[in-house]
């Protein structure tokens, strides 16, 4: 089994566009390790100006600025797109994604969005979500209303043709003896986009020239160009149920647009927010493989609360639990009196359990970009209103042995925002050692948090220190909703009706376990909700038309192809979304 489960090829197109920090032309990159997304520096005090902007969109701002001033350097006329590094970000054609939250009037935001040359708006609750120029962004700090602003960062499950996840599930004799094939159900898609028009290989009506996907799939949002993930994800969903009707959303565009894209499939049931206006049927079964990096992990955010709109209306919502396995951390603060290098006043954790104290924490930190989204336990702005967070807290990266500065730190200013911080590391070279240190800023960090935890999107990330360490479930987010189904992940050859029984977990799908701490309101539960995610796992590295890679035959002769394998708990999902419609 080992031998099989190493070719597979999957990624996190999650990391849904390009990535941070451009290289500039004609330098090297070094073999050290190097952080995404730092200002030039970061301010003595952390002022309200700095928290409504925010060290990420000041970081990017001034990359785009060095490649305008780079550009126009260059004799060369060819015309050439700004792009970063980090693949978590939404940019294209010179604006980002970005994700507000109200202070105050909501309108009153969205109007001053408008006026700095916003587009594609989209408001839930008190969350602003938009595309706005980059050259746009330090004047975000001047909008009375804003609270604070963000990129919204996101990540996709991934890792003529019939999927090998519908032998896998036996479905074929399900459809057999009992007559189902979806007809009368409309399953709903979110995804990145559906048709981008040649974007991908092939399009929508190739896929329907050879019978791959129906007529009539209604797309009520495109969105802005992406890999058509959308429209492999419903390939696999018409082999399963090829009577469904289909309908697609994109769930890029920040978290508004995402929570009321499901709140639009669903059909706009009771208790939707304002502006949702369904333009089609509802979906009687939804699913997503889709999760934005800020998405609280301790308390329901809104698109959690959206699946729960859904889910109060009877609609089955399944969500790809990840693919992340246990990279993972959890722990209260434990205070150590030491101030780290180069960081100014602080007080960082301890990671020593016994009577040392050590302020490292020694990861591998693998080969390409890692993510890290690091939480703790407070009630977010952005959910519950006023007063968000009462401490802030930090994350920084170090070498090995660890260096006089650090390589990175994640430097939001939390108090009264959100309690969550986003760290991004590229390492050119092969996987290195190095330290991560968490810190409370001082002055006017506040309190000491309770729970912290953080979440590295690679499965194949670790930690390394002598400590004894349990890592925690990585699964968390809309994911993790009362009212959403997890989905896991298994090589459809690793199942019964390939000869494994039970089923063979891939190794990165992702565990759960997230704790809810808080009600959406803010306050604190009596008693911490642990909700059983991801309850299912269905089958992943199918075929599709065009998305994916093409893996060599298991040895059992299901994949004598040359069509590309989808792999993933974002191809799980839609195959038990399939089912769910066969059952309805």
């Amino acid at each position: 089994m080992t031998s099989k489960r190493t070719t597979h090829s999957f990624s996190l197109t999650s990391l849904a566009v390009l990535v941070l920090a451009p290289i500039p032309a004609g330098r090297a990159q070094t073999a050290a390790p190097q952080a995404l997304l730092q200002p030039a520096s970061a301010p003595a005090v952390r002022d309200e100006r700095w928290r409504r902007v925010g060290p990420e969109l000041t970081a990017l701002h001034e990359q785009y600025q060095a490649f305008l001033t780079a550009s126009a350097k260059r004799t060369s006329q060819s015309a050439r797109q700004f792009q970063t590094a980090d693949r978590s970000l939404q940019i294209k054609q010179d604006m980002v994604v970005i994700d507000t939250a109200a202070d105050g009037n909501v309108a009153l935001l969205e109007a001053a969005l408008e006026k700095l040359g916003a587009v594609d708006i989209v408001a839930f609750q008190r969350v602003v979500s938009a595309r706005l120029p980059l050259g746009a962004i330090p004047a975000l700090a001047d909008i009375e209303w804003l609270r604070f602003a963000r990129p919204a960062r996101l990540f996709q499950h991934v890792g003529a043709t019939t999927s090998q996840g519908d032998p896998a599930m036996r479905t074929p004799a399900a459809r057999a003896s009992y007559g189902v094939t979806g007809s009368g159900v409309t399953v709903g898609v979110l995804s990145d986009t559906f048709d981008c028009g040649g974007a991908s290989p092939g399009d929508y009506a190739t896929d329907m020239e050879t019978g791959d996907l129906p007529a009539g799939i209604e797309v009520l949002a495109d969105g802005v160009c992406g890999t058509d993930e959308g429209r492999a994800m419903l390939q696999l969903i018409y082999d399963v149920a090829p009577g469904a009707e289909l309908s697609f959303h994109t769930a890029f565009g920040g978290q508004a647009a995402f929570a009321l894209g499901i709140e639009e499939l669903a059909g706009c049931p009771f208790g939707s927010e304002v502006g949702c206006t369904a333009a089609v049927d509802r979906a009687e079964v939804i699913v997503d493989d889709v999760g934005y990096l800020a998405e609280p992990m301790f308390q329901d955010g809104i698109i959690a609360q959206a699946i729960d709109v859904a889910y109060g209306s009877a609609v089955p919502y399944f969500s790809s639990a990840g693919n992340s396995a246990r990279a993972s951390w959890e722990h209260s603060f434990a205070p150590s009196g030491i101030v780290p290098p180069s960081y100014g006043s602080g007080n960082a954790h301890d990671f020593d359990p016994g009577g040392g104290v050590d302020i490292f924490q020694k990861i591998s930190l693998p080969s390409g970009v890692t993510v890290i989204s690091f939480q703790w336990d407070q009630p977010f702005f952005s959910v519950s209103g006023a007063p968000g967070s009462a401490n802030d807290i930090d994350v920084c990266l170090y070498t090995e042995p660890p260096g006089v500065t650090p390589v990175g730190c994640a430097l939001a200013s939390n108090v009264g925002a959100d309690p969550v911080e986003v760290l991004s590391i590229t390492n050119p070279g092969a996987a290195v050692t190095a330290n991560l240190v968490v810190v409370k800023w001082l002055p006017g960090g506040g309190p000491d948090p309770g729970l912290m935890k953080y979440v590295a999107f690679r499965s194949d990330f670790s930690v390394v220190d002598p400590y004894p360490t349990t890592l925690a479930g990585a699964s968390f987010g809309h994911n993790n909703a009362m009212g959403a189904v997890g989905v896991g992940a298994a090589f459809y050859d690793s199942t019964p009706a390939y000869g494994t029984d039970p089923a063979l977990l891939e190794s990165f799908s992702s565990a759960g376990g997230t704790p809810i701490l808080f009600d959406t309101a803010g306050t604190r539960l009596a008693m911490p909700v642990v909700r059983e995610r991801p309850q299912i796992v269905a089958p992943d590295g199918a075929n599709t038309t065009f998305f994916g890679s093409d893996i060599a035959d298991p040895g059992d002769g299901s994949d004598l192809d040359a069509f590309p394998n989808f792999f993933g708990t974002s191809a799980a999902a839609p195959h038990a979304a399939a089912v769910a419609a066969l059952m309805r």
